[in-house]
């Protein structure tokens, strides 16, 4: 197993399981989203085709509504990365869910790119098995 610490970021490649697990902390800005994003894109130890598992319940997501286009706009070219990816996002808080609801009403027509919210660990998890 692999971890990393970037900024507010946890991020560790479990081999067992195949699945890239992320857990943001503290307050994550637009540029803390790009700058982990980017650097994930660009790791070529990571499968391009990856499931994710995203742990929000302990992140204060600071930008705004009017950030996503920009955070669309890039997240539709570092996905020319990866083949597929699937993730599970846990999120507890209404505004995060509100931002990422959003982003994925924007990003609906991207094709290797799919994510799905929920309350628990182990919710995203069997998302992510299934």
């Amino acid at each position: 197993m692999r971890k990393f610490i970037f900024i507010m970021i946890e991020k560790t490649y479990n081999i067992g399981t195949n699945i890239f697990e992320v857990t943001y902390n503290g307050d994550i800005s637009i540029s803390d989203m790009i700058k982990h994003l980017e650097s994930s894109a660009l790791d070529k130890t990571l499968p391009r085709t990856l499931k994710i598992i995203t742990d929000h319940s302990q992140s204060n997501i600071t930008f705004k509504m009017v950030d996503i286009p920009d955070l669309v706009k890039y997240l539709t070219e570092l996905l020319k990365n990866f083949t597929f990816i699937k993730q599970a996002i846990v999120l507890n808080r209404p505004y995060p869910a509100a931002i990422l609801s959003i982003l994925k009403l924007k990003m609906k027509d991207i094709t290797n790119y799919e994510f799905e919210f929920f309350l628990t660990k182990e919710e995203a998890i069997a998302y992510l098995q299934s």
